[in-house]
């Protein structure tokens, strides 16, 4: 006697099957530690530094940190920041890729903005180069000084 499995069964059997290992992998949560973060999270930074680079130069400072429950805690220095962060796909395919790699479903973000971040100001004039010096290295006014030079502004 012949079995009869009809191929809408069988389909219905393969998208059980399916749903369960996809429920199992968005479930895993692999044990990872902070420098298996870092070692992913820097691979994946490196990768946008030519093509995304304001994404690059926030999630380069954004200094990573491991809590509990897997919450990653990032700083960034301004509400704009976190913005770029947050804008587009760029917080889902980052979340996506530390989940994959580090075979972890639980990851996911806190982020913070940290006004004390705040890049120093960007130095153009000679005068504010010569201020700059200046602050870092206070002989350097002597020297003008005995050398009787005057700044061209």
């Amino acid at each position: 006697m012949r079995s009869k499995t009809s191929l809408k069964a069988f389909g219905t059997k393969v998208q059980e099957n399916l749903q369960d290992r996809q429920a199992a992998a968005e479930t895993e949560e692999t044990p990872f530690d902070k420098s298996a973060l870092m070692a992913k999270w820097n691979a994946y930074v490196k990768n946008l530094e030519k093509e995304h680079p304001s994404l690059y130069s926030v999630l380069s400072n954004a200094n990573p940190e491991l809590n509990e429950n897997y919450a990653v805690s990032l700083k960034v220095p301004n509400r704009f920041a976190g913005g770029d962060l947050l804008s587009g796909n760029n917080e889902k395919n980052l979340l996506d890729y530390l989940r994959s790699e580090l075979k972890n479903s639980a990851i996911h973000f806190i982020i913070h903005v940290d006004e004390s971040m705040e890049p120093s100001k960007a130095i153009y004039t000679p005068l504010e180069k010569f201020q700059e010096m200046q602050r870092n290295n206070p002989e350097i006014k002597n020297f003008r000084d005995s050398l009787n030079l005057d700044l061209e502004l």
